[in-house]
């Protein structure tokens, strides 16, 4: 292939490193629909692996490819050889509490593109996947992309909307594999993710829409639903109601007799 082995690539071949990104309270907005994080991953943030390496929570056989020649495309690729590679990103909301109020996820949008190129011979057979979990074990994919019978293929950025319910803590994966099932594995630059020019104003970009709850332990159990509805046991669960207003259109079951005799309003 010419077209890349023409470039200047500044490439770091990445290897499996403990890391992750960390989420404070600091990380969340809020707008008229409640409280939100971001994460991105822009043109800028890909002039070198810096950013890649320290916020993937898992990596293996990837590289970050910078051209050296200025204004070209920048994307991450699965390295030449490998018959698999993949990025992972953990999303991890259990320790932060806001105003008070534990987050729990209501929906994810996930903007995201895959880009797949045929080599001369066309005979190359690889597939990209991109993919979402809440325990880093089963997966479901968002989408799943094929190298072409030539020439090339994009999976253009689209959002993706994720509803986790009750959960804390999602994870983002994306799978590069290889099924030539020879020696040779992935060729040089062909299987390309987050692809984008200098002038590109989409990029990878995660939101995170939260429901805000009391803190695990202030009412008797359940989740506020109406299968499930916060149980209130003792006079102090039933108190605490009146400091967290974000729960008053929640369900609540009446789960014991309650003497609010020592309380006054």
């Amino acid at each position: 292939m010419k077209f890349f082995a023409t470039l200047v690539f500044f490439v770091l071949f990445t290897t499996s490193l403990p890391a992750a990104i960390t989420i404070t309270a600091g990380d969340i907005q809020q707008d008229d629909d409640g409280y939100y994080y971001e994460y991105e991953l822009t043109y800028g943030d890909m002039a070198n692996s810096n950013k890649l390496l320290n916020d993937a929570y898992s990596h293996s056989n990837i590289s970050v490819i910078a051209p050296a020649i200025m204004r070209s495309d920048r994307y991450i690729v699965a390295d030449a050889g490998e018959t698999s590679a993949a990025i992972v990103y953990e999303f991890d909301f259990t320790s932060v509490i806001v105003d008070g109020l534990i987050l729990t996820i209501k929906s994810v949008d996930i903007r995201d593109t895959v880009t797949m190129f045929n080599n001369a011979s066309g005979n190359e057979t690889s597939t990209v996947a991109t993919k979402w979990s809440v325990n880093n074990s089963s997966y479901t994919t968002l989408r799943s992309v094929s190298t072409p019978a030539s020439g090339s293929t994009t999976s253009p950025f689209t959002t993706l909307e994720i509803l986790t319910g009750q959960d804390q803590k999602f994870y983002y994966r994306v799978s590069f594999s290889n099924s030539k099932y020879d020696a040779n594995g992935f060729d040089a630059g062909l299987n390309q993710w987050n692809r984008q020019g200098n002038t590109s104003s989409d990029h990878f970009k995660v939101t995170v829409r939260f429901t805000g709850t009391a803190p695990a332990g202030t009412y008797g159990g359940g989740y506020g639903t109406d299968a499930s509805p916060y149980l209130i046991e003792t006079p102090a669960q039933l108190n605490a109601m009146n400091s967290y207003p974000i729960d008053w259109d929640k369900s609540f079951k009446l789960a014991a007799d309650i003497d609010m005799s020592g309380y006054k309003y």
